[in-house]
């Protein structure tokens, strides 16, 4: 459904006995209608926006980065904390997101390859890479929420509509490169995958022996080898059984409930409600093929259960940590979602209810799930949407012109969709690197508060028989900087921890906890641990910045609190080594 602009056939003489005209052509049902060209125009922004605008960021990529290092190295995973010399020995290494690790530092390396030159031509080339990397993933996850919203609501425009508000109200986030971003793909899988048992098609097989009907098998198969891959790149696989669970228990209760009572013969009976239990099954059955087996399931809950995750900012209620104010996405997208559930006065099945109480609150619980929420709002809202669009003369109000029927498939249009296509290939960072020319800067492709760009005044600041290379002491970091130097660091026993926090015995953790909010006794914890380097955020930890600032025994060699040339006070570090060393 889009604009419709009437396009007549030329009298144009046909080559080798095909019109590119003709809407009649043998080539006819390959063309493309406007509405295609929005999706890919579309899609085409965003990997573009994604390619080339956000730099990468500075907080767990490197630690991710470091492991897929070590496995490529040792050609195994390792079983213990590898890195940290106050990491808890005795707790196993789970390996949530061991295949995104590895890919993460294959396209690193390949971005080196192909920058070539010095040190940092390399990096600024590995950085470019691993930006065009994530935009990828992030495209193809808004290319299979459009599948799934077009298949839900029949219409393009109206799924083009619903990337679109996804993209609005998730960007921010999607800026990030890190693992997450692969959960996040295989979610909008899952739905794409669960859409098509929506679809008209289907309906043959909620019909007695609907396992033998075709295209079943291909349908359902596809979401056992979505949690395969999910459960190897990334340990959010269990949001994707929270959502089948919850749509296997509102088909049932849908199907259950009557006029006259509860039929539950009738829910054991329906096709789509075994359909399914079978994919529930089979997923669970996919997640074991990982290197742990059927225990990662208990790895999962107690990595989420543990004390040390539940501190972290991102797994606080969402309100409570940013306020009302920086909730504002999260609101907006509940209340649009709700909003146009009551406009168009339909009567919400169990199933949407279902979802909305668990995916659309648990952001108040903990602000990370924001993120699948995002998603799923526009997939609960667009039917409703597509149901106010058939009501009797809504499509005659002015305003709504964009919304009849498809537009006429052409020829141009399709070479259209191509032409940009091509444009955003030949603008994208590896073509160019493969025909010769220089990456971005790393001034322009990393994050202004990545470790790298003070590390030359760090190495003039330090006493003599002291470097980087073979530091002498402790660093203590924030949890957000330390990854960076875990990665740059020959040896990074040095490191008091890093965003891997439930590889730290929780003392470890509270001692951390303690210097992070300038507690009394913050400096004990540093001078009990030989502790002769300290980094953090001042703007982030304003406290702990004005008690190492004024304290004796530390000297500031790094103060970006004045720094106009950083727009966000975020992004400004400071750092300070100890004037005495221990």
């Amino acid at each position: 459904m889009t604009t419709l602009s009437d396009e007549r056939p030329s009298d144009s003489t046909p080559l080798s006995g095909l019109d590119f005209t003709d809407p009649h052509s043998p080539l006819a049902p390959y063309y493309l209608q406007t509405s295609h060209i929005v999706a890919i125009v579309l899609l085409t922004l965003i990997f573009l926006f994604f390619s080339l605008l956000p730099p990468l960021f500075h907080t767990d990529f490197w630690g991710h980065l470091r492991y897929g290092q070590w496995i490529a190295a040792q050609r195994a995973l390792p079983q213990r904390e590898p890195f940290s010399a106050f990491s808890d020995l005795q707790q196993s290494l789970v390996h949530f997101q061991w295949l995104t690790q590895l890919a993460y530092y294959g396209l690193f390396r390949a971005g080196a390859w192909l920058a070539d030159g010095d040190d940092a031509n390399q990096l600024a080339g590995s950085a470019e890479l691993v930006r065009t990397g994530h935009a990828l993933i992030v495209t193809l996850r808004y290319l299979l929420l459009l599948i799934a919203f077009r298949r839900i609501t029949a219409s393009l425009p109206l799924a083009c509509a619903g990337v679109a508000l996804a993209v609005a109200f998730g960007f921010t986030h999607d800026m990030i490169q890190r693992p997450q971003a692969v959960g996040e793909l295989w979610f909008a899988a899952l739905l794409a995958a669960i859409s098509g048992f929506n679809t008209p098609e289907v309906a043959a097989t909620e019909k007695p022996g609907f396992y033998k009907k075709p295209g079943f098998w291909h349908r359902l198969l596809t979401i056992p080898a979505i949690f395969l891959l999910w459960a190897n790149t990334h340990g959010s696989f269990v949001i994707g059984f929270g959502l089948l669970g919850l749509l296997l228990v509102g088909r049932a209760i849908e199907t259950a409930s009557t006029d006259f009572g509860w039929d539950f013969g009738a829910a054991a009976r329906d096709g789509r409600t075994r359909q399914l239990a079978l994919a529930l099954l089979l997923a669970a059955i996919a997640v074991c093929l990982n290197p742990h087996g059927p225990a990662l399931y208990l790895h999962v809950l107690q990595t989420a259960t543990h004390a040390n995750v539940r501190q972290m900012a991102e797994w606080q209620p969402m309100i409570a940590h940013v306020g009302v104010a920086g909730a504002w996405p999260y609101l907006l997208m509940t209340t649009l979602a709700l909003g146009i559930q009551g406009v168009s006065k339909q009567q919400p099945g169990a199933t949407w209810v279902l979802l909305v109480i668990v995916f659309g609150f648990a952001p108040l619980v903990q602000q990370r799930h924001y993120v699948w929420w995002v998603m799923l709002a526009p997939w609960l809202l667009l039917p409703a949407c597509n149901q106010i669009a058939k009501k009797p003369g809504f499509l005659e109000k002015p305003g709504f012109w964009w919304l009849p029927a498809a537009s006429i498939p052409s020829f141009r249009k399709t070479l259209a969709a191509a032409a940009v296509v091509v444009l955003a290939a030949v603008w994208s960072s590896p073509l160019q690197l493969l025909l010769g020319h220089r990456p971005l800067p790393a001034t322009r492709t990393l994050s202004r508060a990545t470790p790298y760009f003070v590390m030359p005044q760090i190495a003039k600041a330090l006493p003599p028989g002291n470097s980087l290379e073979h530091f002498r002491g402790r660093i203590w970091t924030t949890e957000t900087l330390a990854d960076y130097w875990l990665w740059s660091l020959t040896d990074p026993k040095p490191l008091f921890v890093y965003s891997h926090v439930h590889l730290f015995p929780a003392a470890h953790w509270q001692d951390h906890v303690a210097v992070l909010l300038a507690r009394p006794g913050w400096s004990d914890i540093l001078d009990r641990q030989r502790v002769n380097l300290m980094m953090l955020e001042p703007a982030v930890r304003p406290e702990l910045a004005e008690a190492v600032r004024h304290h004796a025994a530390w000297r500031v060699v790094v103060d970006e609190q004045d720094s106009a040339a950083k727009r966000d006070p975020r992004m400004r570090l400071l750092v300070a080594v100890r004037k005495k060393p221990l």
